[in-house]
């Protein structure tokens, strides 16, 4: 209880600069058009526009527009109730704290609030480990609704949103964002699914 949290000198080292440095080069490749796009735009230059046309009327014909609109009211109404059970099912402040203090090797944190002056490749471990239980969930639930074809769509896109708007919320959290108790933070969590 009566720990300090003893800030790291540099505050930045060697280590967390080369890994900004390679996260940096990795976003600018994930942000250029990669093979498929380029590919993509090529083909759909050389289609015909009579074909574009025909393909369109085609896609639309099918009764997708009347399943759409199903999972659509699906989401709508579920969705609200969704965000509200993910920010209470994310992982515990403890369970987080815990799992960070099990990758740091000079300080013990006590609070979200000084998970800024862990290490970033220390929370980057701890993440790692994490995703993976939620890798595994996707799975388990992709399969799961997936078995009733396209009876089971709604219950997937609802299941998929809640599975991936907690994963957001909890990743936050080790990155210290109180997304439970505050509300500001829970809102850029929000913003940050709503973006991916």
């Amino acid at each position: 209880e009566n720990k300090t949290y003893i800030i790291p000198t540099p505050v930045l080292n060697k280590k967390e600069v080369s890994s900004l440095t390679v996260l940096t080069e990795r976003y600018e490749k994930l942000t250029k058009p990669g093979i498929i796009a380029k590919a993509g735009n090529k083909i759909s230059e050389i289609i015909p526009e009579p074909i574009k046309q025909f393909g369109s009327s085609v896609k639309d014909s099918i009764t997708e527009a009347e399943l759409f609109a199903q999972c659509m009211k699906v989401v709508a109404e579920g969705f609200n109730l969704v965000e509200k059970q993910a920010a209470r099912m994310t992982i515990s402040e403890t369970a987080i704290i815990k799992k960070i203090n099990s990758d740091l090797i000079d300080n013990e944190i006590t609070s979200l609030q000084e998970v800024c002056l862990a290490r970033g490749y220390d929370i980057s471990k701890a993440v790692e480990s994490y995703k993976k239980q939620d890798l595994l969930l996707a799975l388990a639930e992709g399969g799961a609704t997936g078995y009733f074809g396209f009876a089971g769509l709604p219950f997937n896109l609802v299941l998929s949103v809640f599975l991936y708007y907690r994963a957001v919320q909890s990743i936050a959290m080790f990155y210290g964002y109180d997304v439970k108790n505050d509300s500001a933070e829970l809102v850029i969590a929000s913003e940050v699914f709503m973006n991916a």
